[in-house]
């Protein structure tokens, strides 16, 4: 077997790890660490799939309905969107009750190469939820001990964000991730015209709870790596 051949056969196994986990965060950390592989040895979907036609792999992979929705969640998704060289918009559909009551549903939509699609949904997935599970954690025990909760949630997550956005840029700096001009190309012919893709909101946190802010940070950085599942793999 060739080192290029171990290589692809070290991408395909973390992604089946990442598929059949039944543990979300197992599951991003082996997604993230074989996207890393992908961008690194510039591996292409037709490689991986070899029955595959490139130019077909490029699709759109929405996530899960984002419940509760925070403003925060733009600026995730086009954070994520650039680490795994894609392309991003939030899908929003509306249902109406029997009784006429208008409902509305937000996803977040990754267009790119299958396996970068379908990596960066999964990985915002799992990034959204666990910073929102992690502030209302921080407001929870704020409560508990009596002490104010204003602007601690938009605190926690401003240090959230910046903790991802320092270990993802950073790899992506590292790795030299390109969004493929056969991505950007369709998408500007195909999809660009047809949507809005708006840019995320400044997030405003009280720079008072800089412990907090500090917290959010630290948590970011090490929600995103994935030395075990790397260790693991090698």
């Amino acid at each position: 077997m060739s080192d290029r051949q171990k290589i692809l056969e070290r991408i395909r196994k973390l992604l089946a790890l990442s598929e059949r986990n039944t543990n979300s965060a197992e599951a991003t950390q082996a997604v993230l660490f074989a996207q890393r592989l992908i961008v690194l040895y510039n591996v292409e979907d037709a490689e991986l799939k070899k029955d595959s036609i490139q130019d077909e792999n490029i699709v759109s992979v929405n996530s899960q309905i984002i419940s509760n929705p925070r403003l925060w969640r733009v600026y995730l998704r086009n954070l994520v969107a650039a680490s795994f060289r894609c392309k991003s918009w939030e899908t929003v559909e509306e249902t109406y009750s029997p009784c006429g009551q208008r409902k509305t549903h937000n996803q977040a939509t990754f267009y790119g190469y299958e396996q970068d699609a379908q990596a960066a949904t999964l990985a915002f997935e799992y990034l959204y939820r666990t910073g929102n599970r992690l502030a209302n954690a921080k407001m929870k025990s704020l409560r508990k001990e009596r002490r104010s909760t204003k602007g601690a949630y938009n605190s926690y997550i401003a240090g959230y964000l910046s903790g991802l956005t320092h270990e993802l840029e950073k790899q992506s700096k590292e790795l030299m991730v390109i969004l493929p001009l056969a991505v950007k190309d369709k998408f500007d012919a195909e999809i660009a015209p047809a949507i809005k893709t708006g840019s995320a909101k400044q997030l405003s946190c009280d720079r008072r709870r800089q412990s907090l802010i500090n917290e959010g940070y630290r948590d970011g950085i090490k929600t995103v790596c994935a030395r075990r599942i790397e260790k693991e793999s090698q």
